[in-house]
């Protein structure tokens, strides 16, 4: 007895089974929009450039402002579309960014770098776009400006890249020509003798970063000096009056 129950109630499990619905999505992808009693199926287009298609109950595809809309009849009026439009956004406001399925302030952002097409001279490309820093020497107009590699202010070309671009008797240091000396006594009265040339004076520092390669912040004053402790000198010398010496 026990047998034929539990083979009836399996019975009608499985009839209930069969007899349950499942649900299918209509519009994968978009969402379903219904507009006077007609449904629609409507997608960001970057979605749709994206690999997504109108799904076979909407086969008939209708780019309108920056979404598609796909509809089940061949033909949409332009007021229904509006109407189609109008209820999606309600639900779906567009981005204010280009993180969001490259969709930018209700323009498609293709490469999702933040500015759409026309201020974004190539929106296929995430490092151009309007606001972008501009990249010297590569060809491209990176911040969309109209101007192609254009840079900041030119370093001025050094007087000198060798002694050899010097007059004689001048040696040619850090881009400039400079005159040999062992002693403030051997240059010019506006010049002092640093790195055995006569160059101009010891400019103000607050750290070494504002002295001429070669020289250290001394109290204020970039002076010729190899250390201020034992630890700027190599290992075994000491550091004696701004000179790295043996022990």
């Amino acid at each position: 007895m026990d047998r034929m129950w539990t083979l009836v109630v399996l019975a009608l499990l499985t009839a209930c089974g069969s007899d349950r619905a499942v649900d299918v999505d209509p519009c994968p992808g978009g969402d379903l929009v219904s507009v006077d009693g007609d449904d629609y199926c409507v997608a960001e287009a970057v979605v749709i450039e994206k690999g997504f298609l109108c799904p076979e109950e909407f086969p008939n595809r209708f780019d309108y402002e920056d979404v598609v809309v796909c509809a089940g009849e061949e033909d949409v009026a332009e007021e229904k579309l509006e109407a189609v439009y109008t209820e999606y956004r309600e639900d779906n406001p567009p981005a204010n960014n280009g993180a969001n399925n490259g969709v930018n302030n209700g323009c498609v952002d293709n490469d999702a770098d933040g500015s759409c097409a026309p201020e974004d001279c190539d929106d296929d490309n995430a490092l151009v776009g309007a606001g972008l820093p501009e990249v010297p020497a590569n060809g491209i107009d990176d911040d969309c400006d109209g101007q192609v590699d254009e840079v900041g202010p030119v370093e001025p070309e050094p007087e000198c890249r060798q002694d050899a671009d010097c007059a004689n008797g001048l040696a040619c240091f850090d881009g400039e020509c400079a005159a040999r000396c062992s002693l403030d006594a051997d240059c010019r009265e506006d010049k002092v003798c640093r790195m055995e040339h006569c160059l101009d004076p010891p400019p103000r520092c607050e750290s070494d970063a504002d002295c001429p390669r070669g020289e250290l912040c001394d109290d204020g004053t970039c002076a010729l000096i190899d250390c201020r402790t034992d630890a700027d000198c190599p290992q075994g010398d000491v550091c004696v009056d701004g000179t790295c010496t043996d022990r």
